[in-house]
């Protein structure tokens, strides 16, 4: 900028001194040539007009030259002024040209005189020896006016080549030295900004880069020292925190919930500190969940275990009490069958009924004893199916105790549920298979009752059966078709206590099943116990 201002001034007064050079040579110099130009041109062409006018003979024509005449006159006389204006040398030339002039006059009005009297003669005389000695040394002067003029102007003309050559040579070296100090500066400077530049962008690749061990050892007190010192605290700043995170990190891997955060974390750092304070909170929250849900798994599990092998227990005792009936309904279903055969054997000998009305006597005391049975039979048969209804109701309270327990227990308790809801669909079959096997039982008291009204008939009949054998005959033809009927429906409840039978078996299978499931559940929740008990829990936030 000095270079710069130094250069403009330079310029600026150059400028200046050849504008003063340049008016001084126009104002003075030049116009003073050509006014001393001007009034020798006007001398010399008085001295021309003058001398034509005495060879010319016609009037207009001389008179056209002495106007002439007049006019240069006039013009030496305007020049004259302004010579002595603009005139920088001796003024005593000037002042002598003037005198020239004005001795000149009186001889010029003598000659305009002579020449309008066409004495042409005596007007040349008068030019000659009067007129044009004055007017020769005038010009004389005045050449040594312009030589004077012409010398100041060269003069003026040179000191302002002297002045532009100066200039440009003061201004092209100080246009060097400027550029020169520029390149310096512009290194200088270029080093200075791109030097701490360099090392702070070294530092945020490395920080990019995952390296906090970035170091910046630019200071200043200038933008550039006090971004040095930002990124100093910065990564500082980043350190610290990466290093409280490790920390915190490294003690949740060792197990450790109860740590907190012990470094003051600032700006958007506060909430990743806020961030992982909650996730602490969050995972000790869960592990002592779980830990309170684990137990309470391994306590329902114990349950559900107990509850599995009553039930399984109970369904031994169904089974056997099923087998038991099985077997009763065995015998009564070969008495019926015996009681049809006794049946036809009857109706074939109902011709020979009074041959053997004794034997027949004591044979229907046989049937009546054998119907007494079946009733007995058939009052036994629908108590063991009310023990059954009763066996499938407690399995069922057992398997909605086993989903209840099951729910409690959450996702871990899923497949529990399943065995439970299972055993609930076993305990329906069972109660619907009760179900329909007290049906067939009540057709079978209901056919039994009616058997043994059929007896008695008999009896009855046996009292007049020789008033009336082929009333006999067709009473023995109708217990032949019940006892039939009998035998078909028993075979029916066979198969209904079959159906009962596998039930049974499969629901303790089942509860057996579900034993073995709860013990393995609870040595699964033992098992969560242990794990959640390897980490060192807060205590619980309400």
């Amino acid at each position: 900028m000095v270079c710069f201002l130094t250069s403009s001034i330079t310029g600026i007064i150059s400028i200046l001194r050849v504008d003063s050079n340049l008016s001084q040579f126009y104002d003075k110099s030049y116009q003073m040539v050509a006014t001393e130009l001007d009034a020798r041109m006007s001398l010399q062409s008085a001295a021309k007009n003058m001398l034509w006018s005495t060879v010319e003979t016609n009037d207009t024509d001389i008179q056209n030259y002495l106007s002439s005449l007049d006019s240069d006159w006039a013009k030496i006389k305007n020049d004259l002024p302004v010579m002595e204006e603009k005139y920088l040398g001796d003024k005593n030339v000037i002042q002598q040209v003037e005198n020239l002039i004005d001795s000149a006059t009186p001889y010029k009005e003598k000659f305009v005189s002579l020449v309008k009297a066409h004495d042409m003669e005596g007007a040349r005389k008068v030019f000659n020896e009067q007129y044009a000695p004055l007017s020769i040394e005038a010009r004389a002067d005045l050449d040594k006016i312009g030589q004077e003029a012409s010398a100041r102007a060269t003069q003026r003309y040179q000191d302002g080549q002297a002045v532009t050559n100066a200039a440009l040579i003061l201004m092209t070296a100080i246009t060097f030295i400027g550029f020169i100090l520029m390149v310096v500066f512009c290194i200088y400077i270029t080093r200075a900004i791109t030097r701490p530049i360099t090392e702070i962008k070294g530092a945020a690749e490395q920080l990019a880069n995952g390296d906090l061990n970035a170091q910046i050892t630019y200071t200043s007190k200038d933008e550039l020292g006090n971004l040095s010192d930002s990124m100093r605290q910065t990564v500082s700043a980043l350190k610290n925190y990466i290093g409280e995170i490790s920390r915190i990190f490294r003690e949740l891997s060792k197990g450790n919930l109860q740590i907190s955060s012990e470094t003051e974390f600032k700006g958007d750092f506060i909430e990743l500190q806020e961030n992982i304070q909650t996730a602490v909170l969050m995972v000790n929250d869960t592990l002592s969940q779980i830990n309170r849900s684990s137990e309470e798994v391994a306590s329902g599990a114990d349950q559900v275990s107990s509850s599995a092998q009553a039930l399984s227990q109970g369904a031994t005792e169904q089974a056997g009490s099923l087998e038991e009936l099985a077997a009763t309904i065995s015998d009564i279903s070969r008495q019926v069958e015996n009681n049809a055969a006794n049946a036809v054997k009857s109706s074939a000998q109902a011709n020979e009924i009074g041959e053997h009305l004794s034997e027949s006597n004591r044979k229907m005391d046989e049937l009546s004893s054998a119907m007494t049975q079946i009733s007995k039979s058939s009052s036994e048969i629908e108590k063991i199916n009310k023990t059954i209804a009763d066996i499938a109701f407690q399995t069922n309270i057992l398997a909605l105790n086993a989903a209840v327990e099951a729910a409690r227990a959450g996702s871990a308790g899923k497949g529990f549920s399943v065995v439970a809801d299972e055993v609930r669909n076993l305990a329906a079959k069972s109660a619907e298979a009760s179900k329909s096997t007290e049906q067939l039982i009540e057709n079978a008291i209901n056919s039994v009752q009616s058997g043994v009204r059929l007896v008695e008939d008999t009896a009855n009949s046996l009292n007049l059966v020789v008033e009336s054998v082929s009333l006999n005959i067709s009473a023995m033809n109708e217990i032949s078709a019940a006892s039939q009927e009998q035998a078909q429906e028993i075979d029916q409840v066979t198969q209904g206590l079959d159906q009962i039978t596998a039930v049974v078996q499969n629901n303790s299978a089942t509860a057996e099943e579900s034993a073995a499931a709860s013990e393995e559940l609870f040595g699964q929740a033992q098992m969560l116990s242990d794990l959640v008990g390897q980490f060192q829990l807060s205590p619980t936030r309400n």
